[in-house]
């Protein structure tokens, strides 16, 4: 068992949460506060602990073969992802993450980005119960 110091994250509130509970984790990156409670929202009733990235470094940290805590799922909204954070995505594929990665987008993403970035599935942000859906398919 890793150090506890290595299982602390802040949580969509900003709030200290230390990560040892044995609930399956998503990764959540959007810079907006509305999208973030939606996604957190829908996660925690699908019975996945939510963990949101607050920088580029946290996503490809997280995304990392062999990185505490295991992550099943990532839900990004496609409308804030730079360059850096597509890049640190599509290494974190090439680098043999194998979980679901789940779009949030409010227009049509084109089949050369989904493939790109390694997009199971896009949705629009607020869907209701869709996300939960989507998250129980790929995390059981």
């Amino acid at each position: 068992m890793p150090s506890q110091r290595l299982l602390k994250m802040l949580d969509p509130r900003g709030h200290l949460s230390v990560l040892g509970s044995a609930a399956k984790k998503a990764l959540l990156w959007t810079p907006r506060p509305d999208v973030a409670a939606w996604a957190a929202s829908e996660l925690r009733a699908a019975g996945i602990e939510p963990l949101r990235a607050l920088s580029i470094r946290h996503i490809g940290a997280s995304l990392m073969p062999g990185a505490r805590p295991n992550v099943s799922l990532v839900i990004a909204e496609l409308d804030a992802l730079g360059s850096a954070e597509q890049s640190a995505l599509t290494s974190a594929r090439w680098g043999g993450y194998r979980g679901g990665v789940i779009a949030v987008a409010r227009d049509k993403v084109p089949e050369r980005i989904k493939t790109m970035l390694g997009i199971d599935a896009v949705i629009a942000p607020g869907t209701a119960d869709e996300l939960r859906a989507l998250a129980i398919r790929w995390v059981g």
